[in-house]
């Protein structure tokens, strides 16, 4: 993969207890009143699923596609009642890697292009903060370019900082399903996404950790979290190994950033935290 592809990828130009589902947690309303029921779930689910509120350390493989021994633990379709896209894995080639593929269409405003409201922000960074206690929240700054918007948080625990990325996107024709389908590759992964479909329409999809600029020579990893929603609005959510001390501008690209170290040995997030996250934004107003 090649700096050209990874740019196209990053603006896609190209359990709670057994009681309690996800569905009847998400019908029971808005954004704040989830958000703070959200806290106790994710510590029941932990007693449950033996996890912890730090994050699961990646073992850095020689590929852009960690062997899956060396991934976090996959997300039980029983505990969160996610499915894995039924279409077939990619096979790697001799070097470990799977092809990327960008979107055959663009929505009317691509990922990254479309304007971050102030609301939505605030609601992201009062979700990392109620969501994850245990983590150092620090909000580095907007990234504003020409035409890309994003909003980085670094996220400390004693494994490191790492960070998470907020970027939107909005469609006015499709449907949030067609979007979906339509990125099934986007990261560059082996395996299907996982999707959840919410009642409203919303899709949930979340990729795998992958290779964050796999050109350089350090091994930096990230994940990332899509919400198409039905409203049209499209919100990715991706978490890093880098923090903001590790990137730096894009020289020739000036609205984008790069990484310029490896930073922590693991994702600031689990994939059950960010699945908790993911779904806390999927419902905000």
């Amino acid at each position: 993969m090649n700096i050209e592809d990874e740019l196209r990828g990053a603006l896609d130009v190209t359990a709670p207890p057994a009681t309690t589902s996800l569905d009847t947690v998400l019908r029971r309303g808005k954004r704040r009143v989830f958000a703070r029921r959200a806290g106790a779930v994710f510590g029941a689910a932990a007693v449950v699923v033996g996890i912890g509120m730090g994050a699961v350390t990646l073992t850095p493989p020689p590929s852009s596609q960690p062997p899956a021994a060396q991934l976090p633990r996959v997300i039980s379709q029983h505990d969160l009642d996610w499915t894995r896209v039924g279409v077939p894995p990619q096979q790697p080639n001799d070097k470990g890697e799977c092809q990327y593929k960008g979107r055959t269409t663009q929505p009317e405003f691509p990922v990254g292009m479309a304007e971050l409201s102030s609301e939505l922000v605030g609601g992201f960074e009062a979700d990392l903060r109620r969501l994850f206690p245990g983590l150092e929240v620090d909000r580095t700054g907007v990234r504003d370019g020409n035409y890309r918007s994003e909003r980085q948080f670094d996220l400390t625990d004693r494994g490191g900082t790492g960070s998470v990325q907020l970027l939107a996107g909005r469609f006015t024709t499709g449907s949030p399903q067609f979007y979906a389908d339509d990125a099934l590759r986007i990261t560059g992964d082996c395996a299907p996404p996982l999707r959840k479909v919410l009642a409203d329409g919303t899709i949930l999809q979340m990729h795998g950790v992958h290779r964050f600029r796999p050109d350089k020579p350090f091994k930096a990893y990230a994940q990332a979290l899509y919400a198409y929603r039905k409203d049209g609005l499209i919100l990715k959510i991706e978490v890093r190994t880098t923090g903001s001390a590790d990137m730096r501008r894009v020289p020739e690209l000036s609205d984008f950033w790069e990484p310029v170290a490896p930073g922590r040995d693991s994702l600031p997030l689990s994939q059950e935290q960010l699945v908790m996250l993911g779904l806390a934004v999927a419902v905000a107003v």
